[in-house]
């Protein structure tokens, strides 16, 4: 698990300049479609500093009512924000597992 903490923290450091601390692991996705499984963490970040890395076209904060939800590309990312959020909201960060047979997109 600690190999997945440490590729994790290194991907959201290169794509978007931002130093996570803490990481919790808070949502596996299996996308059978495509031979995939996603893990989706939280964590606690140092600073609110970004920076666009080679892979983004952006990278910033957002408050939950400033998410662009139509924008997102995958859908399974609407439901996870969905669960965070709501979990957020009760103080409670529940572990899930999801399967999704979503296409991702070209």
């Amino acid at each position: 698990m600690k190999q997945l903490e440490g590729a994790a923290k290194r991907e959201t450091r290169e794509e978007t300049g931002v130093i996570v601390e803490k990481l919790h692991l808070y949502t596996m996705v299996n996308c059978p479609k495509i031979n995939q499984v996603y893990f989706v963490y939280r964590g606690s970040v140092a600073s609110d500093y970004t920076e666009i890395g080679e892979e983004s076209l952006d990278a910033k904060f957002f408050e939950e009512c400033d998410v662009s939800w139509d924008s997102l590309s995958y859908e399974i990312m609407n439901k996870v924000l969905d669960w965070y959020y709501e979990d957020y909201s009760n103080g409670k960060y529940l572990f899930r597992t999801h399967d999704t047979y979503e296409i991702c997109p070209d």
